[in-house]
């Protein structure tokens, strides 16, 4: 097996959604697609920019995880030796860690939005600041615990 040129069995997954959407494209090209968003997200998350690291995360495994769910993936994944022969299954461990890292990333991302220096922290403030006031829960009625008076 050659390193450089990827067989039909060293993405079965892949080559699944791409029979399955239709995108013929995305059995050869899908992998290198999807590998590059998550070294991205790898990077950024060593950087001062980690919070958009972990954003990009959570985006790239919540996809995941609904291929997993919703499509003929299937949470069990074959896996095949080189000659292209079913072995067996990960018992789900391919599933289980995008769950793991999906998870990991949405801590990530409170925690940086709780620290003023955050960047997921500036752009919520920020984004929230250009919102009118009637969106932001300030209804123009009345507070109670200030006996009435806004």
């Amino acid at each position: 097996m050659n390193i450089t040129t990827p067989t039909a069995t060293s993405r079965p997954a892949l080559l699944s959604l791409a029979g399955w959407s239709g995108f013929t494209w995305f059995g050869a090209y899908g992998g290198y697609l999807i590998g590059t968003a998550e070294l991205i997200a790898a990077v950024l998350l060593f950087t001062r920019f980690h919070g958009v690291g972990a954003v990009m995360a959570i985006g790239i495994m919540t996809g995941a995880i609904f291929f997993h769910l919703f499509t003929p993936l299937g949470i069990v994944m074959p896996e095949f030796n080189a000659a292209g022969q079913m072995i067996g299954t990960d018992g789900g461990l391919l599933f289980g860690m995008a769950c793991l890292i999906w998870l990991s990333a949405v801590v990530l991302v409170v925690r940086d939005s709780r620290q003023p220096q955050g960047f997921v922290h500036y752009f919520l403030h920020r984004f929230l600041n250009r919102l009118p006031q009637k969106l932001q829960g300030h209804s123009g009625g009345t507070d109670t615990e200030n006996g009435g008076a806004v």
